[in-house]
């Protein structure tokens, strides 16, 4: 077992949250290995399964909060149909499999530009559907809660 793997099952086993400055520590811990992308995944016999999302609000995210369930906005110019990180979670939903969410925040100390990253646990998407935005493209909008 490496140094990353038992960290992150005593992070998962004692429900404690990650507090990072930047998406590279939450690499080093094992919770999201996406440096770009909202949503990691893994391949369980060639199908994508999601192990972890970073959900930011505000700055154009679709993304909210509300009391144990987090409303994420899909990934992807064109989501007209369900592909790579949509599709993970969408695989995750049907067979019931957690998924570990980060939320990002703007840093509220107007000396540093970066956004903090914490750990929240393991949500279970509940369920999803498809919604227009202003300008007209489609977008997928996934409901996750609280495990």
């Amino acid at each position: 077992m490496s140094i990353t793997d038992h960290t992150r099952k005593i992070l998962l086993r004692e429900g404690k949250g990650v507090n990072s400055k930047k998406r590279t520590e939450l690499d080093l811990v094992g919770l999201h290995s996406e440096l770009m992308r909202g949503i990691d995944s893994t391949n369980i016999h060639g199908r994508p399964f999601a192990t972890s999302i970073v959900a930011s609000e505000g700055n154009n995210y679709g993304n909210f909060f509300q009391d144990d369930q987090l409303f994420y906005s899909g990934v992807g110019e064109d989501q007209t149909t369900l592909v790579n990180g949509n599709l993970a979670l969408v695989n995750s939903m049907r067979q019931k499999q957690p998924v570990r969410v980060i939320r990002g925040h703007k840093n509220l100390d107007h000396r540093e530009r970066a956004k903090r990253y914490v750990y929240l646990g393991l949500y279970m998407v509940e369920a999803f559907w498809k919604e227009k935005r202003a300008e007209g493209k489609s977008f997928f909008q996934i409901r996750l809660r609280r495990a």
